[in-house]
């Protein structure tokens, strides 16, 4: 886990069950990443519709998904590679 420090804690911790259960696959990683993704975004809406209504939490949650932030590491293939669903192995 030191070595790997372009990944936060988390994202390993948050695996390490699915891995256990299931086995190492790069499509089964990538696959809970991208619901990960997807459950953050619900949270997003959900507390943005809390706060500003309906459109206030599909504002926000589009944001979200249009972040450069979020964006920009999958284009390049970096820290969110997990994202990525089809691949070649």
């Amino acid at each position: 886990m030191g070595s790997d420090r372009a990944r936060p804690a988390a994202f390993r911790i948050l695996v390490l069950p699915f891995t256990l259960l299931l086995g190492v696959s790069p499509q089964l990683l990538r696959i809970i990443s991208f619901a990960c993704l997807w459950v953050t975004v619900g949270f997003v809406f959900l507390a943005a519709r809390s706060i500003a209504g309906l459109t206030g939490g599909a504002f926000a949650a589009l944001f979200l998904i249009a972040c450069p932030i979020i964006v920009a590491p999958n284009l390049r293939f970096y820290v969110d590679y997990p994202l990525y669903m089809r691949s070649r192995g």
